[in-house]
C-alpha cells in the first residue's frame, strides 16, 4: 500500500541520510516539495522511527514489526487488567480482534498508536509519581506516528483536568517536549 511504502521509505531515507527529504520523487508514492527544494513524505516521521532498527535486515522481515507491536500491547493490555483486577483472559479479546490482527500483518502506524495509548494509561495506573509524566510523554510521542492522536492527548488531559488536578502539571510537562519536537519538525519540514 501507498502508506507502508512511504514509512518504509521513510525509515530508510532517514537510516541513510538522516532525512526525510530527497531529490527524487518517484521514490515517494504520495509527497509533497519540501522546503528549500526536493520532495518529502505526507507521512509522520513515528512509525519510520520505530521501523528503522529493522531495516537492516531483508524486507519480508521488516513487516514482522507489526506483529511485534500487537504482542506489546497484548503484553501492556494484560498489565493493565491486572493492575486493574480484572481477569487477564480479557486480553485475549484484543489478540484475536480481526481488525488488530489484520493490521498486525502491515506495516500501518495504528498499532503504534494503540501501544502508546496503552503504555499511557498503564502509567498512569502507576503508583509511582512519574507515572503522569512518562503518560503524557507517551501521549506526546504518539502525535509523531499520528497526528490525529493529538485527541487521545486532549482527552487524557480532559481526565486528569477534571479527576485528578494535581497531576496536571506533570502531565504537561511530559507532554511537552514531543508536542514541541512536533510542531518544530512540522515547520522545519513542511513550513
Amino acid at each position: 500500500s501507498v502508506d507502508e511504502h512511504d514509512y518504509l521509505k521513510n525509515a530508510v531515507l532517514l537510516r541513510d541520510q538522516g532525512s526525510l527529504k530527497t531529490d527524487n520523487n518517484l521514490l515517494y508514492c504520495w509527497s509533497k516539495p519540501a522546503l528549500g527544494g526536493g520532495f518529502i513524505s505526507n507521512y509522520t516521521i513515528g512509525r519510520s522511527l520505530f521501523m528503522i532498527p529493522f531495516t537492516f535486515i531483508p524486507f519480508p522481515f521488516v513487516m514482522v514489526t507489526g506483529l511485534i507491536i500487537h504482542l506489546l500491547n497484548f503484553l501492556i493490555l494484560i498489565s493493565i487488567l491486572r493492575k486493574r483486577g480484572l481477569p487477564e483472559l480479557y486480553a485475549l479479546l484484543y489478540l484475536f480482534f480481526p481488525a488488530f490482527v489484520w493490521e498486525s500483518r502491515t506495516l500501518f502506524s495504528e498499532l503504534l498508536v494503540v501501544t502508546l495509548f496503552l503504555g499511557a494509561y498503564r502509567a498512569l495506573l502507576s503508583d509511582r509519581k512519574e507515572g503522569t509524566a512518562i503518560a503524557g510523554l507517551l501521549l506526546g510521542l504518539s502525535m509523531l506516528v499520528r497526528y490525529d492522536a493529538a485527541l487521545g492527548l486532549v482527552a487524557f488531559g480532559a481526565y486528569i483536568l477534571f479527576a485528578e488536578r494535581k497531576k496536571l502539571i506533570p502531565f504537561i510537562l511530559g507532554a511537552a517536549i514531543p508536542v514541541a519536537i512536533v510542531l518544530y519538525s512540522n515547520t522545519v519540514l513542511y513550513g
